[in-house]
């Protein structure tokens, strides 16, 4: 699983560096489900993470969230 994330990491990396567009040459559901847990692990925590950044800017002041745009907009227009 560690070399998966390992992977992964590396191919965002690679990505960001020189973006192409292409299809995945892995077609087995086995390393589907693979990377998509690697993804997960990857994720959670990162999120994890950025929320409580937010959070703690919110509260240094430094971002109003109860005040943000998309606030607005979603009492503008309702689903």
């Amino acid at each position: 699983m560690l070399n998966s994330i390992i992977y992964i990491l590396k191919d965002f990396f690679c990505f960001l560096i020189l973006p192409t567009d292409k299809q995945d040459s892995i077609q087995l559901k086995s390393h589907k489900a693979k990377r998509l847990f690697s993804l997960l692990i990857i994720d959670i925590p990162l999120m994890g993470l950025l929320t409580v950044l937010v959070n703690t800017f919110n509260k240094l002041g430094w971002v109003e969230v109860e005040n943000h745009q998309t606030t607005l907009l979603l009492e503008l227009l309702p689903v």
